[in-house]
């Protein structure tokens, strides 16, 4: 119920960005569930940028937007052809940054970080080459974060982590990966301090996340 208000509230006020984002932030919870077919009715917002894609790609099925944007449905499913749809979205549009992004995020999802770090950094020497996009970046350098700590870099996690909330202060997504580097790096005070501090403004999912960490370092 939580995620399916959470779907409500942000597509429509961010259409194509949104599902992105929303994609890069469900898609490893969704994952893990056992019953992520029977969630994925109650995301309708999905679901309905799901058939756009589907009916743009009968239209033209080598069209980027709407394969990259099947793709990151299907990731959010847990649907196994979701790689076979961000391999031709990455042939259709071998230079979008949000292709190699979603790869990446594949990657993580099956539990090879070496290779979802590949991916992420060249999707942020993609982005480099474009057009300034703060937005993009951040799930960039967020997600790179995660892949860093999982690959045990608690420096070059900590400095992603930075740079992302640089990029976008306001959203605490960054804090928490931070706070993940400073543990990592022994810096357990520090860590619980970065915690502490994004508390107070978070709410939601990501505040009892926040929580259950404090906790782990008292």
């Amino acid at each position: 119920h939580e995620l399916h208000a959470m779907a409500e509230a942000w597509f429509p006020r961010s259409g194509d960005a949104g599902l992105l984002a929303f994609g890069v932030l469900a898609a490893a919870a969704f994952w893990r569930l056992r019953a992520a077919r029977r969630l994925w009715a109650l995301a309708s917002p999905l679901h309905d940028a799901r058939r756009r894609a589907e009916r743009a790609l009968d239209q033209d099925e080598a069209d980027p937007a709407a394969l990259r944007d099947l793709a990151a449905t299907q990731l959010v499913a847990g649907d196994p052809r979701a790689d076979e749809t961000l391999e031709r979205a990455e042939a259709a549009a071998p230079d979008d940054p949000r292709v190699a992004l979603l790869r990446g995020r594949a990657a993580a999802m099956r539990g090879d970080p070496e290779a979802s770090a590949t991916h992420l950094r060249r999707a942020g020497q993609l982005l480099e080459a474009g057009p300034d996009d703060p937005a993009l970046f951040f799930e960039i350098a967020l997600a790179l974060g995660d892949a860093r700590l999982r690959l045990g870099d608690a420096e070059g996690a900590r400095l992603t982590a930075e740079a992302a909330r640089e990029a976008v202060p306001g959203d605490l997504r960054a804090a928490v990966v931070l706070a993940d580097a400073q543990a990592l790096g022994g810096q357990l005070a520090e860590a619980r301090r970065t915690l502490e501090k994004a508390r107070e403004r978070a709410e939601g999912a990501l505040r009892r996340r926040i929580e259950r960490r404090v906790r782990a370092l008292r």
